[in-house]
């Protein structure tokens, strides 16, 4: 699979050149779609495509996971192990944290307030708890269905959840130190 910007691109030539080959709009018009498409981030198309043919096409979003955790996830899974941090919020629906907490030997838990559950390994002591407001993708044993994506992007911010909001206020309220990372600040929206 390519990455979601040699994706994207590829969409966005398809994209256009089916709009010429079929005569839709002027050549201005398929332009700027093009350009639309090209400008946009991957979560956004996943999240016109759920729009338009339901939760169902949720699966397809596997193919579109990262496999290798970077600097800023190994960083978090060693003051885990460490015991220096005790919750990760994050948005990403991917498994990176959770590949890099399991490659430390650092217990998790996952809580998912949309989906009103806590996993955890039935086994073992969690060090760390995971949230993730809008859900996440499958990690090991973990879940018995193949995925569970609770809202997409665009859902989750477009309709704060007051579950949400009541998860991140306890871990804020209970955590003396809140350190933010990871934003690109070139978000669609």
């Amino acid at each position: 699979m390519p990455d979601s910007k040699r994706l994207i691109q590829s969409i966005a030539s398809l994209l256009y050149l089916s709009t010429e080959k079929l005569n839709i709009g002027t050549f201005e018009e398929r332009k700027l779609l093009e350009k639309v498409v090209r400008d946009s981030r991957l979560e956004r198309i996943l999240d016109f495509i759920v729009s338009y043919h339901g939760t169902s096409i949720l699966s397809s979003i596997l193919n579109f996971q990262s496999s290798i955790p970077t600097f800023n996830h190994k960083a978090c899974a060693l003051l885990a192990k460490h015991r220096y941090l005790s919750n990760i919020i994050t948005l990403n629906f991917d498994v990176l944290f959770e590949k890099a907490l399991q490659n430390n030997k650092v217990p998790f838990e996952w809580n998912l307030p949309l989906a009103a559950r806590v996993e955890y390994h039935k086994n073992k002591k969690s060090v760390i708890t995971i949230t993730k407001p809008h859900g996440t993708l499958p990690f090991g044993d973990f879940f018995q269905q193949d995925y569970f994506l609770a809202a997409t992007l665009q859902y989750a911010g477009d309709h704060p959840q007051n579950e949400n909001v009541l998860a991140i206020t306890k871990i804020a309220e209970n955590s003396p130190v809140l350190f933010v990372c990871g934003y690109a600040n070139n978000d669609w929206d």
